[in-house]
């Protein structure tokens, strides 16, 4: 993917490369889960935590931008059920 970017591009698919490589890894671990029946023994969040130590150190900032409370707090005043 990467020798087919310009210049300009090249950030960006770099970027893109280990997002993917990190989703394909949870993925995996997701379906392998499913399958032995772990995925109701796993806790809440170990997903998510797994695919941010894959995530490069220059993508970490985007991974959580906001904590969980404030989109509790955002659903709140709307009713809405917080999942």
């Amino acid at each position: 993917m990467l020798e087919h970017c310009s210049q300009t591009q090249q950030h960006i698919a770099e970027r893109v490369e280990v997002l993917v490589r990190g989703l394909a890894t949870v993925s995996i671990i997701a379906l392998v889960d499913k399958a032995k029946g772990y995925q109701r023994l796993r806790e809440k969040r170990a997903l998510a935590t797994i695919l941010e130590k894959f995530l490069a150190k220059e993508l970490q900032p985007w991974t959580r931008t906001f904590p969980y409370e404030f989109y509790k707090q955002i659903f709140s005043p709307e009713g809405m059920a917080w999942t």
